[in-house]
């Protein structure tokens, strides 16, 4: 099985250009999560959101916090002439251990959100 050629590409032109890593820390966590909310809507009004509502709870909670840490990191990144590739490597990185960080600490996070959420 081989790499498809277009991943291929992609990654040249991150490696070229590591200010689209910046852009991607900056703007495109808000995408995913708008791309997230979609189908939460979707299972709300079929009246089967219970079911996803943990699971999307912890990928919404770890988007938001990587969208401040990985900004920061990939501004710092860039400024220090660190290639693309490895800015994208740390940034994925960062997201892995933070969804680990919020798979063992759902309780909390899920209590804090419903605490917090304008919705009761």
């Amino acid at each position: 099985m081989e790499l498809n050629f277009s991943f291929i590409d992609l990654l040249k032109i991150i490696d070229e250009e590591p200010v689209f890593m910046v852009m991607w820390a900056a703007f495109g966590v808000f995408f995913t999560i708008f791309l997230l909310m979609i189908p939460m809507y979707i299972f709300r009004k079929l009246g089967i959101s219970t079911y996803f509502k943990t699971a999307f709870g912890i990928l919404v909670g770890t988007i938001l916090i990587s969208w401040i840490t990985g900004f920061i990191s990939q501004i710092i990144l860039l400024f220090s002439d660190v290639s693309g590739i490895r800015m994208l490597l740390i940034w994925i990185v960062m997201f892995v251990t933070y969804l680990a960080f919020c798979i063992f600490n759902k309780k909390a996070i899920l209590k804090w959100v419903n605490e917090h959420s304008p919705v009761k």
